[in-house]
């Protein structure tokens, strides 16, 4: 299936969640996230930062994921993310 949004040639849900760039733009201006896994021993970390309508900072986020692959962390990330605005009734 074609990603409607951007065109490439293969949609899938991590297209959708990660490389669509469309789509990471929107996620970066909802709940900017990151993951991180270092190599040698695949230990992960996942956070982010929320901010309002107007850019300002409302509150950053951080956890320790033990051992996982990018993109285990990255998910989690947003996942983390949107509990917590879902959380606080943003």
């Amino acid at each position: 299936m074609v990603c409607g949004t951007c065109g490439h040639s293969y949609e899938n849900i991590l297209h959708v969640l990660r490389d669509c760039k469309m789509a990471r733009e929107i996620w970066m201006q909802l709940i900017p996230t990151d993951g991180s896994v270092k190599h040698a021993n695949t230990y992960a970390v996942a956070g982010g930062i929320l901010r309002d309508q107007k850019g300002v900072w409302l509150l950053g986020f951080t956890r320790y994921l033990g051992n996982c692959e990018i993109i285990d962390s990255e998910l989690c990330g947003i996942l983390d993310g949107l509990q917590i605005a879902f959380d606080r009734g943003f």
